[in-house]
């Protein structure tokens, strides 16, 4: 009724409903002479309202119970004690049943409870787990599929009921509302849960009450008139009518259709009119009374058509979420409506677009330190998404280098765009047989990931030549002899991240030999330097400068493969066993240093047991589990590093936003850190570009002021660090839907 009342004041409403009333009021007054002469009528139209309560009560209790399956399968979604490595746990897995269980109990409805996650072959239950196979082969209603249909149901992305061996089944997809889920959330209900209620609708009368799925296919039914068929009810949902009358096969049914605005399902009754003859037999009402039945149906069906005709153009204004406060909008009809809305979606998608394309300079560069850093999966279309990035590499072999430059501090500002224009500059030179993508990954260096048209052979032998050209393209260009050191070619991408190792290892281990004076313009290799040897034992110096190195990036596997490397080189030699303990304990002397530069020996347990160790398998194997616990430290205090950082960048950024001079640059110079890195760095912690984060201090300031001040707006706007008022106006409209000075007098009354 409320929703009506409002829909009166809308002009276009009205004009549709006196139009229908106008049209239909007289004929419709005529006909209703002839068919409703009697009490039976009235009658009728009881028996319909009791029919179409009784329907909507229906719906009510099948939207509640089905809503509260909802909210199960969203709080299921968050339960810490039921993610995938909760319930796959020997010991939490007890502890996710009994929640599973929990749930179970709390609803009335449910007969039991059912979750499973993509690519587990077990389902868990409040009972228990299951295998899949023994799920569908003893347990009622799942006996009833084959693996093949129970996979296909289990993925759907849409909430999914059906009927299976007079049990109910209700599938949820999680998260609720993702469009790609991990897993769902499945419900066993008792038939009759739902039948009893559908029963109820019919009462004395014979005919057949269903529950509809959205897509219109019957859920449940109760079925008592054999002679409505399937195709009576197809005939009767083509049309959305509350309560109306069809003619089939030379007989008249009531049909009364509730549907529910939670899931468009929708309750469906079908009774054959002669029903009511049957039940009701009263005398006829006076003649007086049907005159006012028949103006008050006339004023009904007007209305009723009218809604109709205005309830799309509605859903219309609805969707788009039009708002405008000004009071012309008040006055506008609801075409104008549509026309302002539609045009300001344009505007809003152009921005959109716009946005998406500043953003895509920064999704590159964090795909390419993935793929330095290993974390990038392969194993997906990432062919596609190189392609929308444009990350162009050829497949031959791949080699990564590392580019020293001078320390920031050695810059003024101008100077800190240094290594955009350097990036910028080798991605776009073109060098035969080779592509080159950089990277901003460590301060006062680059990374280049560098693609060879070649064999990996043919690379191995043209990789001093590469990186010997790269280096004289710099010098050339701008003048500057940077130190560069280079990993090992590799002819799987997914190698790249030992390749980066290895580049970083060759750079620290000639800054570890170098002098004071470090000459410009050094290019150190991978493999290029001294290996320790005598003519009793050999064991690479580079695997042992890899093994350092990998242990400082936190990056155990590559630590591992390196130390199993020494350990068979060691074990290959055939020096007296006095000399290979020492060699032994030269390993443990170069990690235990590596460990204590890292400043976190205090933090590892096990350094006295590997010093201490009785033989080589023992030392290997405490060696390796020594390796893990220091990288996850690593890892761990780099966490820690980063949050720390945030806290000062945060505390800087809310007492400098005022600032007019505020800027990536200035911040960058303030925290010793690189433009591109510092971009790249704020977008990651903070969830929102510089620029943005920004803006709403400032946007979040000027509304403070709209309110608690009476400067003039404009210097309001200039005191938050905006020199251009008109832009910062734009802007303010778009986030707010309105100008400062009308959210200042609508926000003031």
């Amino acid at each position: 009724m409320k929703t009506l009342i409002k829909r009166l004041r809308s002009q276009l409403f009205l004009k549709y409903t006196l139009s229908y009333l106008f049209v239909f009021i007289v004929p419709f007054a005529l006909m209703s002479v002839f068919l409703y002469h009697n009490s039976i009528a009235d009658l009728r139209d009881q028996a319909k309202d009791s029919i179409q309560n009784k329907a909507q009560q229906t719906e009510r209790y099948t939207t509640e119970r089905f809503k509260e399956l909802d909210q199960i399968a969203a709080r299921i979604a968050n339960d810490y004690h039921l993610t995938p490595y909760s319930v796959n746990h020997d010991y939490y897995s007890k502890e996710a049943i009994t929640q599973l269980k929990n749930y179970k109990d709390n609803s009335a409805i449910l007969k039991n409870i059912y979750l499973y996650y993509r690519g587990d072959d077990n389902i868990f239950s409040s009972e228990g787990s299951y295998h899949l196979n023994t799920l569908l082969e003893n347990v009622t209603p799942f006996s009833q599929w084959a693996m093949k249909d129970f996979k296909k149901k289990i993925r759907t992305t849409t909430n999914e009921t059906f009927l299976l061996d007079h049990t109910l089944i209700s599938i949820h997809p999680i998260p609720t509302g993702n469009p790609n889920p991990y897993g769902a959330v499945v419900y066993t209900l008792q038939e009759s849960t739902v039948t009893q209620s559908l029963e109820s609708i019919l009462n004395d009368f014979q005919g057949n009450a269903y529950l509809l799925d959205a897509t219109n296919d019957v859920i449940l039914s109760s079925q008592q008139d054999e002679n409505i068929n399937t195709g009576l009810l197809n005939k009767a949902i083509q049309k959305k009518n509350a309560e109306q009358k069809l003619k089939y096969k030379g007989k008249t049914y009531f049909i009364s259709t509730v549907a529910s605005e939670y899931n468009d399902w929708s309750v469906v009754s079908i009774i054959n009119m002669k029903e009511f003859d049957k039940v009701f037999l009263m005398q006829k009402l006076l003649f007086a009374s049907l005159l006012v039945l028949l103006l008050i149906s006339g004023f009904i069906i007007a209305i009723f058509l009218g809604n109709r005709q205005y309830k799309p153009i509605h859903k219309l204004i609805s969707k788009m979420n039009y708002k405008d406060p000004s009071e012309k909008s008040l006055s506008k009809n609801e075409f104008t409506l549509l026309d302002d809305a539609i045009s300001e979606i344009y505007e809003q998608n152009e921005n959109l677009s716009s946005a998406m394309m500043m953003q895509k300079p920064y999704a590159r560069e964090q795909i390419l330190l993935k793929l330095l850093k290993g974390n990038v999966n392969l194993e997906q279309d990432y062919e596609e998404l190189f392609k929308i990035l444009n990350i162009s590499m050829y497949k031959g072999a791949y080699i990564v280098a590392i580019v020293q430059l001078p320390a920031l501090g050695d810059y003024d500002r101008d100077q800190l765009s240094l290594q955009e224009e350097l990036i910028m500059y080798l991605e776009t030179t073109e060098i035969s047989g080779i592509k080159i993508h950089a990277v901003d990954s460590l301060e006062n260096a680059l990374a280049l990931i560098i693609s060879t048209s070649y064999s990996l052979e043919s690379t191995v032998q043209k990789r001093k030549e590469i990186i010997t050209v790269i280096n004289e393209n710099i010098y050339e260009t701008f003048t500057l002899s940077p130190n560069m050191s280079a990993g090992l070619p590799y002819q799987d991408l997914r190698l790249l991240n030992r390749s980066y190792i290895e580049a970083l290892a060759a750079m620290n281990t000639h800054l570890q030999h170098s002098t004071d004076q470090v000459e410009a313009g050094v290019i150190a290799f991978y493999q290029d330097r001294d290996v320790n040897e005598t003519k009793e034992i050999s064991y690479p110096h580079e695997e042992l400068t890899k093994l350092t190195q990998s242990i400082r990036q936190g990056n155990h596997e590559v630590a591992n493969e390196a130390l199993e490397n020494i350990f068979a080189s060691v074990h290959q030699s055939s020096i007296q066993m006095n000399y290979m303990k020492a060699v032994y304990f030269d390993i443990v002397n170069t990690i235990v240093k590596t460990i204590i530069d890292l400043g976190i020996a205090e933090e590892v347990t096990d350094i006295e047991q590997v010093v201490n160790f009785s033989n080589p398998r023992e030392l290997k194997k405490d060696l390796h589990n020594m390796i893990d616990q220091v990288c996850r430290i690593v890892v761990t205090k780099k966490s820690n590093f980063n949050e720390q950082l945030v806290v000062k960048m945060t505390d800087y950024i809310h007492n400098n936003f005022k600032a007019y001079d505020m800027s990536l640059e200035k911040l960058a110079a303030e925290f010793k850190l690189s433009v591109p890195y510092l971009s790249r760095f704020i977008k990651e912690q903070f969830g929102s570009t510089f620029s943005n984060y920004v803006f709403s201090l400032r946007l979040e300031e000027v509304k403070k002021q709209l309110l608690s001040s009476n400067q003039l707006i404009k210097d309001i706007i200039t005191d938050v660090g905006y020199r251009d008022v008109s832009n910062f106006t734009r802007e303010f409209k778009k986030i707010e839907g309105m100008t400062p000075g009308q959210y200042r007098k609508m926000h003031s009354k």
